[in-house]
């Protein structure tokens, strides 16, 4: 045999090694790809069971009477906690309540907190803005 044919044989046995080779990569990645969402499947499913958990045992507690439950001090805990829960929104509700409503800037004191020497005033605020400016720095508003 010549060395060109030799050479014919090595190059198409390796064609057929990388073609083999392609085949079982590709074959690999599918079942992989198929285990990945088999596996979210599993964890989105699980997931569904915990929330339901967590459901039914909402409206269990939350009809529970102490004397029956089979663990009093961890419904007492619980209702402690939910107590605490109510305090805190109730002290939310009474900051939001004290807190002032905010003015938008320059609707109450036009120009109070602008800078001086400039050469033009904002027609909405009237705080000085310079020449080149093109929107107002003090509220915002766009400058002809």
């Amino acid at each position: 045999m010549s060395f060109f044919d030799k050479l014919g044989e090595r190059l198409s046995e390796t064609g057929s090694d990388i073609g083999r080779i392609v085949s079982d990569t590709t074959q690999r990645a599918k079942e992989s790809s198929r285990a990945v969402s088999l596996k979210k499947q599993i964890r989105d499913e699980e997931e569904k069971i915990n929330q339901m958990c967590l459901y039914i045992m909402r409206l269990y507690l939350r009809d529970a009477k102490e004397e029956e439950f089979p663990y009093p001090d961890m419904l007492r805990l619980v209702r402690e906690s939910e107590q605490r829960i109510a305090n805190y929104y109730h002290e939310i509700e009474i900051l939001q309540m004290e807190r002032p409503v905010m003015q938008p800037q320059g609707q109450e004191n036009p120009g109070q907190d602008c800078q001086e020497g400039t050469q033009k005033a904002c027609p909405a605020c009237g705080c000085p803005v310079s020449d080149s400016s093109v929107f107002c720095a003090n509220c915002g508003a766009k400058l002809q």
